[in-house]
Parts: C-alpha cells; sequence; structure tokens
C-alpha cells in the first residue's frame, strides 16, 4: 500500500479549529505560510522519489532536517507529519507512513534506536541489545507500512 500524495499546490489551507484555550491554540496550530508549503513540497518530492517518466520510482528511504535552533525544523516536521496520519485496524492493520524521531541530546548508538522505536510508537526492553532493537525496528517498519 503506498501513501497519497499531497498537491500542496493546490490544496486548501487547513481550516483553523479554535478551542477554548487560547494558548494551547496559539501553540498548536500553524498558519500555513508560503515557505512552510514550498518546503512541505520539497519533502513529498523527496519522499515519492520522482523519477523521469518510463522509469521506476525509487524507494523512499529516510529525511533529515537540519538546520539552526528556531528555523521551524520540528515545526515542518510535525506539519508534514500531519498530513499523513496513522490509521488503525485497517485491512492492511495499523499504518504509520510517516515516522517522526528527535535525536537525542547525547546521540549513542542506543540511545538512537531507542528514539526511533519511540517515534513509531513502541519502548524497547531494558534487556534487548541494540542488535535486537534494531531488528524489530525494520520489523515495526515493514508492519506499519513506514515509508
Amino acid at each position: 500500500m503506498t501513501t497519497k500524495s499531497i498537491d500542496y499546490a493546490r490544496r486548501p489551507p487547513r481550516p483553523f479549529v479554535p478551542t477554548e484555550d487560547p494558548i494551547l491554540d496559539f501553540e498548536t496550530n500553524v498558519i500555513e505560510h508560503e515557505s512552510l508549503l514550498k518546503a512541505k513540497v520539497a519533502i513529498e518530492e523527496l519522499r515519492s522519489r520522482r523519477r523521469p517518466s518510463g522509469k521506476s520510482r525509487l524507494k523512499a528511504r529516510m529525511l533529515i532536517v537540519a538546520g539552526p535552533s528556531g528555523a521551524g525544523k520540528s515545526t515542518l516536521v510535525e506539519d508534514y507529519a500531519r498530513d499523513f496520519p496513522t490509521t488503525k485496524g485497517g485491512p492492511d492493520g495499523d499504518v504509520r507512513p510517516v515516522v517522526v524521531v528527535e535525536v537525542p541530546q547525547r546521540p549513542t548508538r542506543r540511545a538512537f534506536v531507542a528514539a526511533i522505536m519511540a517515534g513509531l510508537g513502541f519502548k524497547p526492553k531494558t534487556d534487548w541489545n541494540t542488535d535486537e532493537i534494531i531488528g524489530k525496528i525494520a520489523y515495526l517498519c515493514k508492519n506499519l507500512k513506514v515509508e
């Protein structure tokens, strides 16, 4: 199953849905500025791994978003992930096409793979070694149909 593509240039803006908490509204609603939409278009092009016509599509691997503090990296990635929500209990089981992983401050190999597990919605057992966790990550990504 391949997740739908989104044409951000033609999609209407996500509606603002106010709550009774104005602080929560401020912290959780994103105004889709032109720069944000351009960045999401670029991510979508990478995700779909566009190829010239007549050639097969390349399989997406991963995307690393890097930049200075306050540049909007987290906002961009979290907003993009909202466009591809996890679906539960479908005919293919749970599907999580986009996984957001925050790299730990001190990214040891074990801390990094634990962060990936957390992004997939699971906590590794303390008695697992790193190789077991990596094997579980591969299994989860395949079964959750992570793109």
